[in-house]
C-alpha cells in the first residue's frame, strides 16, 4: 500500500495531458500483466514501480493496482520484496499458465469491481 501511495502521489505531480477519456479496465491490466511477464523467462522478477509510472491515467494506475492483488488472489503472480522497504518485484506464479483472460472473465472481474 506505501508503494502505491507513493507512485500515486508522484502521479499528482507530473502533467497531465489526457486528450479523451481512457477506457481502460482490471482485465486490461490483468492482460498487460500477462503480456509483461510471458516476456521473461519465469524464474525472473520484473520491478512492479515502473509499470505504475508507465500508465497515463491515475484510473489506468488504480486498474493496475487491482489488477496486481487479482492476480495474486489467483496464484498467478507472486510480489516479492528481497529487503524492508526495498523494491518489489512481480514474478510468475504457479498458475500463471492457467490464468486466461477470456472475454467471460472479463465481465465477471469487471462486475465484481463495478459492484
Amino acid at each position: 500500500m506505501k508503494t502505491f501511495e507513493q507512485v500515486l502521489e508522484r502521479a499528482r505531480s507530473r502533467p497531465a495531458y489526457e486528450v479523451t477519456r481512457e477506457d481502460v479496465s482490471v482485465p486490461d491490466m490483468m492482460l498487460l500483466l500477462k503480456r509483461v511477464l510471458s516476456g521473461v523467462p519465469p524464474s525472473k522478477s520484473v520491478p512492479l514501480v515502473p509499470l505504475f509510472e508507465q500508465q497515463r491515467s491515475r484510473r489506468a494506475m488504480i486498474c493496475l493496482f487491482l489488477a496486481v492483488l487479482e492476480m495474486v488472489k489467483l496464484q498467478a503472480i507472486r510480489l516479492t520484496q528481497r529487503e524492508s522497504f526495498g523494491e518489489i518485484e512481480i514474478r510468475r506464479d504457479k498458475a500463471f499458465d492457467e490464468v486466461e483472460i477470456t472475454p467471460d472473465a472479463a465481465v465477471r472481474i469487471e462486475e465484481e469491481y463495478n459492484a
